[in-house]
């Protein structure tokens, strides 16, 4: 009976002890030390808290907060690694998920693409469903900008092979179909050069239906001219 009593008194203590730790007397010898905050590899907080505010902090040439389930391969890591420039959230075989009111709005899969409103990016490097506002904009195209249209060598198509193209796709050359556009969405980037493409080429147009006006013109003048000419005295 007393080897009893004494176990149990000497669990008691042994627990006292452990709990003495986290609610005992502060003690800034090891590097975990805690005051109702949480410091690891620190004996005083860096930075300016509210007097009830409480933190965990880590103090080093770096340092990770680590969590992960047992059995699993996939974590999600807290980092502050000066000497590499960086800090910040990292996951390991796992999307990074962002949520208010239990609700997912934006997630950062493992491929790096980022998807707001929505799970699946489809692909695409950042994909939003719903609506968003730009102050400004900047698209960069890996093809050609079409000022070659003015090259003298660029192959402009007559009015008449424009027009009996209308007549039959109900659409501008080189420009897509509202079935594709409905399909594949609109790359705007590639639209706006295609729209660009068909304005030069309309200058074109009217830049040679302006010369030709303007020979017409010489033309008439020079008919008109010799009509007048011609009912002068003596010219009958």
């Amino acid at each position: 009976m007393k080897k009893i009593v004494s176990l149990f008194a000497f669990s008691m203590a042994c627990c006292n002890l452990y709990a003495q730790q986290w609610s005992g007397s502060t003690t800034t010898s090891n590097l975990l030390y805690r005051d109702g905050n949480v410091l690891i590899g620190a004996t005083a907080l860096m930075g300016t808290f509210g007097a009830t505010d409480r933190i965990f902090q880590l103090q080093g040439p770096s340092g990770f907060i680590t969590f992960r389930a047992p059995g699993k391969t996939s974590s999600f890591d807290i980092a502050y690694t000066p000497d590499f420039g960086k800090a910040g959230f990292f996951t390991s075989n796992m999307p990074m998920a962002f949520s208010t009111n239990l609700v997912e709005r934006m997630r950062i899969n493992t491929d790096g693409t980022v998807a707001i409103g929505t799970a699946d990016a489809k692909g695409y490097m950042l994909a939003v469903n719903g609506s968003a506002v730009f102050t400004k904009a900047v698209v960069k195209l890996n093809a050609a900008w079409p000022d070659y249209v003015f090259n003298k060598d660029y192959a402009l198509p007559s009015l008449q092979m424009v027009k009996a193209y209308i007549d039959e796709n109900k659409r501008l050359p080189d420009m897509p179909s509202a079935e594709e556009i409905a399909r594949t969405g609109q790359d705007l980037g590639e639209m706006n050069k295609k729209l660009l493409q068909k304005i030069e080429e309309l200058t074109l147009y009217v830049i040679s239906l302006k010369q030709e006006n303007e020979q017409q013109q010489q033309q008439l003048n020079a008919l008109q001219k010799q009509i007048a000419e011609s009912r002068l005295p003596g010219k009958q």
